[in-house]
């Protein structure tokens, strides 16, 4: 009997381990989306100047410092960020990205992220997604930004960590965060904001001017109010008493309050979306299906749906996202 030790089967198997073992290596990370979030100019504009000629060079260096936008709500920072997105889009062609921090959380705002991104299928174990985040951005041409940060902590999670990447942070409030070029974004002069509700609306001379003086120049509060009465949902005397504390929250309610039950629907069942941007091919789906006019034509009166792309609305939430996907009594 021939007792000569054979290595055929064992020497296969070592093949085939390698082999798969390669194969593993070398599989490749899917390929991220491209999204453009910010990617669009505001239909009306005004001021600003100084500070795009600013960040519009400065964003497209090879390797950006980090920038913090800070000011007041409805002061402009996400309108400005868009007109400067718009600007230096050619130099960020992986895309740009918005992501808002509301009450649902910070991981939730990174899991949606992602997912946008189109990064697969995500880790469950806490602390891996922050690993999952910064390797789908590693060498990406992108511009991150991220609306409604509180906390130092949040701002360092979401940064990319990538040369190639811009990041830009918009809060209400200084951050001890010195990383980043620190822009203050002051309310318009009575000059420039009267031009904006000009350009906007057909509001009269009046009207235009209790409205700038009730609102103290910040562009978005502005526009709010003024569509609120354009719309007819509330006359002028009766909204400048909404101006002073906790002002967004009373313009929020009063816009909810002018809607009729269809649209109300249609603005919570939309708030239920993992990012507030939906396509207009949705909002057609849902008048078609409805058995009111268009309710999202009343959205858009009262600035509840906002456009911010070509067919692509924003969903406007309350403040500290407390509205959205929330029940209003009315």
């Amino acid at each position: 009997m021939d007792t000569t030790p054979s290595f055929h089967n064992e020497f296969n198997d070592g093949v085939r381990t390698v082999i798969q073992a390669q194969t593993v290596n070398t599989a490749r990370e899917p390929e991220l989306n491209k999204p453009f979030e910010l990617g669009y100019r505001p239909r009306v504009w005004t001021d600003r100047t100084e500070t795009i000629e600013f960040l519009v060079p400065h964003l497209r260096e090879p390797d950006p410092r980090p920038v913090h936008i800070i000011g007041p709500p409805g002061v402009g920072k996400t309108a400005l960020v868009a007109v400067v997105a718009s600007i230096i889009k050619e130099s960020y062609p992986d895309g740009v990205v918005h992501i808002e921090l509301d009450a649902s959380g910070a991981d939730d705002a990174m899991r949606s992220v992602l997912d946008r991104l189109g990064a697969g299928r995500l880790p469950e174990e806490e602390g891996e997604l922050e690993k999952r985040y910064v390797s789908a951005l590693a060498g990406k041409r992108i511009v991150i930004v991220l609306d409604g940060a509180s906390l130092k902590s949040d701002i360092e999670r979401f940064w990319p960590r990538s040369e190639s990447a811009a990041y830009i942070v918009l809060s209400e409030k200084r951050l001890r965060w010195h990383e980043a070029l620190r822009i203050e974004l002051p309310p318009l002069d009575v000059e420039n904001a009267t031009a904006l509700l000009e350009r906007a609306m057909p509001l009269g001379e009046e009207v235009i001017e209790r409205l700038v003086e009730s609102f103290e120049g910040c562009p978005g509060l502005l526009l709010d109010a003024g569509g609120i009465v354009s719309a007819g949902a509330v006359g002028i005397e009766e909204l400048v008493e909404l101006a002073g504390d906790g002002r967004e929250r009373r313009l929020l309610l009063r816009a909810l309050d002018s809607l009729g039950d269809g649209a109300l629907r249609v603005y919570q069942a939309l708030g239920l979306l993992p990012h507030p941007v939906v396509e207009q091919s949705l909002l057609d789906a849902i008048d078609a299906a409805s058995e009111d006019d268009r309710p999202s034509e009343d959205l858009k009166r009262v600035r509840l749906l906002v456009k911010v792309g070509n067919d692509r609305w924003r969903l406007m939430a309350g403040p500290d996202g407390a509205s959205r996907g929330g029940s209003h009594d009315r």
